[in-house]
């Protein structure tokens, strides 16, 4: 299979740096049964196209290892389940009364409950 020299862009990653590459062309002539013996044997190849990366082409047992990995990693999920939890928090009935009888409370009842957070 032909071979492709680094890239001359600055847009390919440090990953796609790493890759196989094969311009688009190469990849019509070669046909899909080479491409696709490239990528089980050597792993992702990336494509090019006016010798810029375009797409990436792997196995599907990769793709299903890199979907799984960044849901382990999700870093916004710890930040989904503390929003639920504390939305549960101020959806419960407690937090309900606890809201009205603070804005009902007198001046003299808040800054009671204000000095006494202040001690805690």
């Amino acid at each position: 299979m032909p071979r492709i020299e680094k890239s001359q862009t600055d847009s390919a990653t440090t990953a796609s740096r790493t890759m196989e590459r094969y311009s688009a062309s190469d990849i019509k002539k070669l046909g899909w049964k080479a491409v696709s013996t490239r990528v089980h044997e050597y792993g992702p190849v990336l494509i090019t196209n006016h010798n810029r990366p375009d797409a990436v082409v792997m196995d599907s047992d990769h793709y299903h290892a890199l979907v799984a990995s960044a849901e382990r990693n999700d870093p916004l999920q710890k930040l989904r389940e503390q929003f639920a939890r504390r939305l549960e928090q101020l959806e419960s009935t407690r937090a309900a009364s606890d809201f009205r009888r603070a804005i009902s409370a007198s001046p003299e009842e808040l800054a009671h409950a204000a000095n006494r957070a202040k001690e805690d």
